[in-house]
């Protein structure tokens, strides 16, 4: 009885020693779940601009504290055969009047239609998961808040940091020419714990997952 009671407390000790370790390994999945889910968005709104002809937005925020929400918007414009409904492919970034109207009403001006989205939030929240988004739009590395990418069916990349949606928010922006870095990593106030996850975003829009240490501390 005693060599059982015994074990019981050894094999109580070392599950408590391993479930901090364990609760590590699930955060950090998470963190790299994330990144995945990003990349992958990024990915399917080329594909989309691509496969289907009309130009695809993704509009990223990290704003208000909140761990980040990335959508994509695909550029439409009204069809005659579907008595003027906003549901054709538009080809072009700087043409539709508003990208964030979900707007499929007929006689409708130029719009865009939301088709996926990835949004972080309680689970992130609860164990300090933020990204960061470092662009050079402004002309240096630096983070920001809000950053629109645009893709269009030619492969051609543009790049608007900062704001809010606006109509025709693409009209003087040139192809872009850097690399878009998507930082997903736990943090204890101003510290990253654990692994840090970046999704990089070059012009040709063809992105990267890596490990490693993050663009600017």
């Amino acid at each position: 009885m005693i060599e059982l009671l015994v074990v019981i407390i050894l094999i109580g000790i070392l599950a408590a020693l391993a479930i901090p370790s364990m609760m590590e390994q699930t955060i950090d999945r998470h963190v790299y779940s994330d990144a995945l889910a990003i990349n992958d968005l990024v990915r399917e709104a080329r594909t989309h601009a691509i496969g289907r002809g009309g130009a695809v937005m993704l509009a990223m925020t990290t704003a208000g504290g909140t761990p980040g929400t990335y959508t994509a918007y695909e550029a439409v414009q009204p069809n005659p055969q579907l008595g003027g409904v906003n549901s054709l492919p538009l080809s072009s970034c700087k043409s539709p009047t508003n990208w964030a109207l979900n707007d499929a009403s007929a006689g409708a001006a130029q719009s865009a239609s939301q088709f996926r989205q990835v949004q972080l939030s309680t689970y992130e929240t609860t164990n300090g998961i933020s990204t960061r988004i470092f662009s050079t739009a402004s002309g240096t590395l630096a983070v920001t808040t809000t950053a629109y990418l645009c893709f269009t069916p030619l492969g051609r990349t543009y790049v608007v940091d900062g704001g809010d949606i606006t109509a025709g928010m693409f009209a003087n922006a040139s192809p872009m020419v850097e690399t878009l870095q998507i930082e997903v990593a736990r943090r204890s106030g101003a510290n990253i714990v654990g692994i840090v996850r970046s999704v990089l975003v070059p012009p040709n829009g063809v992105t990267r997952l890596l490990s490693g240490a993050a663009a600017v501390q």
